[in-house]
């Protein structure tokens, strides 16, 4: 756990009642700058001792939450913002329902748009003590989504309303004719800014109407249908909900249809924000415990935010995933269990052809890639043994068992648990004596740790070991279509950041604060922020640059070089500013930067080697005298990984072929001066090369 904080002092008399226990709070560091300490102490006016963690990074939100679980908190408080309850409630729900069904989530906004002016929280802190220890407060329940495809095939899963928690409903849907629905398993996120909702309702704009049966309870209606969206009663009675608790007695879904042409949705899309759709000809809004509906053809559904990907759009539509939260793109990239099997035969070939009798991966990307299982790094060893011939194993600690079964699916691998008294070593070595592997020459995880590897090779005095990379990364770095589309999606939402960049304030604000702007906007993109690189000035010099309180002043260039992680893929980009004019010299020295990436990006091709790349880069840098200013090789694969093989680099011959993803990044820095770079990802195809990042590489000017 991160940042967990003492109790406060025992409040003096008349401890309050609490049904659920003690509230656990778990905040974001801006919250607990702010408001966490203030909470606490007006619950204890109360008579209530509250337990706090902050995550750092906010990334950890989940695993906090799941450990308070494990202790036996039941009342689990988010405080701070709409990501913080997104994590929580991935704690609290799984795809086949609740994890903890006697578990609660109240909500702290505290002052935050996203949760306060969306829901009507509480915006000071005495209130919301109110409010948590009120009677507005419910166990965590789902509704059931299933999807019939018309060869009677069926796909399940759940949807959570963070607004309401509690009303247990299904909502199924039948495919049109030859349509094919995608495999669905995400907790969803709710509606956030109204922006965001605009920009949902947009991507309803982008489907075509159909022909639809509509049943409601039992109630069937005919009608022509834009999209659907089902939530837990947001919409009920033509005004927006406030509170989580809103009519909690009537259990029942709200239900819009939306009819007509999709731009008259469009159009309507703040007045359906803020619940002022109602009456409108285009709008129709039933209540119900079961939603069911057949449509003629694929149609947007959304359900409390979450539009199940696959055919259920348009091929126009927006991205997969969309529905409520707008901008963002699908959170999860699905490889299914065939996928993964056929991997990790591709794995045993490739041991097979390399002499590799087994390998050895710890948590890391390669176990990611292979079996989809992403483990905690811990104390406790987790290793996935594959041998080249004989069934593969995974030693998990018996704690984590549940999380790997589940995270495995229908992957069939045997997962050996381990008690906390119990060698987990041994488990390795019975492993790769079952295959007659002991003596054998063994691919040691790049990333294992060396405490695990030496235990490891005092266990196996007879083994030979090797980097696992010497199978690994002839897999990982050809990228299939599905991770080819998955590197796409966070390429377009990282370019979504940078279309935002030249709407900040520059001049008069130092690197640290640009720097937490952009890293929100990754976050509000991506499933998880990365980096962020801010440097102006003479600090532009410095390529891996650590954003500082240095004030950015007119004229200064500034090299933005950001990344952040959506359904465990990487974005990674670089573009160049300036605040104003450009300094003397700089305009010339970034149209030969220009100039020379865009030489990289066109050398691209299948047979080409890695370093011709870097050579059609570098070689008009140095042609025009600044090649001792070219500090870093050209670019680097991809993926799982913000940088993995191929690596763009003199001396690396390797040639390049399809679907081999990396940055093309040259970079020029006159140290004391300033610094450029411009970086894109390039996917190697067919017959050359596709930039996945799609914003200009103009020099850009903001103010």
């Amino acid at each position: 756990m991160s940042g967990v904080t003492a109790p406060l002092p025992s409040p003096s008399p008349g401890e309050a009642r609490l049904p659920f226990g003690p509230p656990f709070l778990i905040a974001d560091p801006a919250a607990a700058r702010r408001d966490l300490t203030v909470l606490r102490r007006a619950l204890a006016a109360s008579g209530v001792v509250a337990e706090a963690a902050v995550a750092r990074p906010v990334g950890r939100v989940t695993a906090i939450a799941a450990q308070a679980l494990e202790d036996g908190h039941r009342l689990l408080v988010a405080v701070g913002s709409d990501r913080v309850v997104h994590a929580v409630l991935r704690a609290l729900v799984h795809p086949t329902g609740p994890r903890w069904p006697e578990a609660v989530l109240g909500l702290a906004g505290l002052g935050r748009q996203d949760l306060s002016a969306t829901f009507g929280l509480p915006d000071d802190p005495a209130k919301a003590a109110r409010h948590l220890l009120g009677a507005n407060l419910f166990q965590v329940d789902v509704g059931r989504a299933r999807w019939r495809g018309p060869d009677g095939s069926e796909r399940v899963g759940v949807f959570a309303n963070t607004a309401e928690l509690g009303y247990p409903a299904e909502v199924s849907a039948r495919a049109p004719a030859g349509g094919t629905w995608g495999v669905a398993g995400i907790v969803p996120q709710f509606a956030g800014r109204a922006g965001r909702f605009a920009a949902a309702v947009g991507g309803l704009a982008a489907t075509r109407s159909s022909p639809a049966r509509l049943e409601v309870d039992h109630t069937a209606v005919d009608l022509r249908l834009a999209g659907l969206v089902v939530a837990n009663g947001q919409f009920s009675m033509g005004r927006m909900k406030v509170a989580p608790r809103a009519l909690p007695d009537d259990g029942r879904l709200s239900v819009m249809a939306f009819q007509g042409e999709p731009l008259g949705i469009y159009a309507r899309s703040k007045d359906l924000y803020y619940g002022l759709h109602v009456p409108h000809p285009s709008v129709r809004e039933y209540q119900s415990r079961r939603v069911a509906v057949d449509t003629a053809e694929p149609m947007a559904l959304v359900l409390d935010g979450w539009r199940p990907p696959g055919s259920l759009r348009c091929p126009r539509a927006g991205p997969a995933g969309q529905g409520l939260t707008g901008g963002r793109i699908a959170p999860m990239t699905t490889i299914r269990s065939w996928a993964r099997a056929e991997r990790l035969a591709r794995a045993r070939k490739e041991q097979a052809e390399r002499g590799v009798d087994a390998l050895l991966l710890g948590p890391s990307a390669d176990l990611a890639y292979l079996t989809g299982y992403h483990p905690p790094h811990l104390e406790r060893l987790t290793l996935l043994v594959v041998p080249a011939a004989g069934d593969a194993r995974l030693v998990v600690p018996a704690l984590e068992a549940p999380l790997a079964r589940d995270q495995l699916g229908e992957l069939e691998i045997e997962v050996a648990a381990w008690p906390e008294t119990a060698d987990p070593v041994r488990l390795v070595v019975d492993a790769l004596a079952a295959a007659g592997a002991t003596g054998g020459r063994l691919g040691a995880g790049d990333q294992l740790w060396s405490t695990f590897l030496l235990r490891l090779q005092a266990a196996l005095p007879a083994a030979g070991f090797v980097p696992a990379s010497t199978v690994t990364r002839q897999l990982r770095m050809r990228k299939d279509p599905e991770e080819l589309e998955a590197l796409a999606r966070v390429a377009a939402a990282i370019d979504e950041v940078v279309d935002g960049l030249d709407g900040l304030r520059w001049a008069g604000r130092t690197e640290q604060e640009l720097a937490r702007d952009i890293e929100e906007a990754i976050r509000d993109t991506h499933d998880k922020f990365c980096f962020a690189i801010v440097a102006s000035g003479p600090n532009a010099a410095s390529p891996h640059h650590g954003a500082t309180g240095r004030v950015i002043q007119p004229g200064d260039p500034v090299v933005v070089d950001i990344g952040g992680r959506l359904g465990g893929y990487c974005s990674d980009t670089t573009r160049t500013l300036v605040v104003g004019e450009p300094p003397p010299g700089f305009g010339e020295l970034y149209a030969l930067l220009h100039a020379a990436q865009l030489a990289g990006c066109a050398a691209v091709r299948p047979g080409v080697p890695a370093s011709a790349v870097d050579a059609a880069c570098r070689d008009p840098i140095t042609a025009a005298g600044h090649g001792e200013l070219f500090l870093h090789r050209t670019g680097h694969g991809i993926g799982l990984e913000e940088h993995e093989d191929p690596y763009i680099v003199a001396g690396n011959d390797e040639p390049l072929e399809p679907g081999m993803a990396f940055s093309v990044e040259p970079g020029i820095y006159p140290r004391g001066h300033y610094g450029a770079r411009i970086e894109d990802i390039v996917v190697c195809t067919d017959d050359g090369g596709r930039r996945l990042n799609k914003t200009s590489r103009d020099l850009r000017i903001v103010s």
